[in-house]
């Protein structure tokens, strides 16, 4: 391969993380590229959103890593209880307040609309 010319990877370049980041070309056409990054643009203002209008403020400047971490990959059950579902965590987990109040208010949100 000679060094002063630019390829692209089908296979995409990788962030630290092993992992396609935001800056990341990862096909050879401009219209996945654009495609995936305009993906990229509205996944991450919907965790914006989230962070902003449903977890305490206290969670509103945390980063994606972190929220992932204790917000989304949490060990849970959804269970059906009457005509609803019920999220079942478990009795030691730490952010269990905060997870149930923010489902809460995800809810509320959901009925209410954000006007």
């Amino acid at each position: 391969m000679n060094s002063g010319t630019s390829t692209s990877r089908l296979s995409g370049p990788q962030s630290r993380s092993g992992r396609p980041g935001i800056d990341k070309i990862g096909s050879a056409t401009y219209l996945a590229n654009a495609a995936h990054f305009t993906w990229k643009v509205i996944v991450h203002n919907l965790v914006e959103l989230f962070k902003r209008e449903v977890l305490p403020e206290s969670w509103a400047r945390r980063s994606l890593k972190t929220v992932r971490a204790y917000v989304f990959k949490i060990p849970g059950v959804l269970k059906r209880v009457g005509r609803g579902i019920a999220l079942a965590l478990p009795a030691a987990f730490p952010f269990q307040a905060m997870i149930l109040g923010a489902a809460q208010k995800l809810h509320s949100l959901a009925v209410q609309g954000f006007g």
